[in-house]
């Protein structure tokens, strides 16, 4: 939500540039928000799954 919130507020500091509107869109903002989210989760069930195998044994990715 911060993010989303962040990409939606305007400064009017600088101009708007293409580049800034297509940073600044709530839209790509909650995509990379997605993102991320999948990554963290990717990451738990790897990290699971490489603590159960242990150091010394072999397994295989299915």
């Amino acid at each position: 939500m911060v993010l989303i919130a962040y990409a939606t507020e305007r400064t009017s500091h600088h101009s708007e540039s293409i580049l800034d509107s297509i940073l600044h869109h709530p839209i790509l903002a909650f995509l990379w928000a997605i993102i991320g989210l999948l990554t963290f989760l990717i990451g738990i069930k790897d990290f699971r799954h490489h603590r159960k195998c242990g150091n010394g044994h072999k397994h295989s990715h299915k």
